[in-house]
């Protein structure tokens, strides 16, 4: 069972992680086409993958706790730099969001 949840744990968070790079690139470089322009607040592709990340946060959180207890044995192993490495993602997606914010309010995106 725990050789299940190391293996379980390491699939989510690669997972978790390809996702991130997917939108994040997708945020930049993605087409600028309306997806359902009837809304009531019409948003382009861009703009709901910078959404997707913002949602994303707490569920990547929970991916690199999962990691560090199940995969790396985290309170075991007594390193603190573990705990930054694997939270990365996570401060990507929290950090991502105003960053995208300030950067479509100059127009630079």
């Amino acid at each position: 069972m725990q050789k299940f949840l190391k293996r379980l744990s390491i699939a989510v968070y690669v997972l978790g992680c390809a996702v991130i790079v997917f939108l994040i690139l997708y945020s930049f470089f993605g087409s600028q086409t309306i997806i359902n322009p009837n809304h009531m607040l019409p948003t382009s592709y861009r703009e709901a993958a910078a959404f997707w990340l913002g949602f994303g946060t707490l569920p990547m959180l929970a991916a690199a706790q999962m990691l560090l207890i199940f995969a790396l044995n985290y309170p075991d192993c007594g390193k603190e730099h573990i705990r930054l490495i694997t939270n990365i993602p996570t401060f990507i997606c929290l950090l991502y969001i105003p960053i995208y914010g300030q950067l479509t309010m100059s127009g630079l995106i």
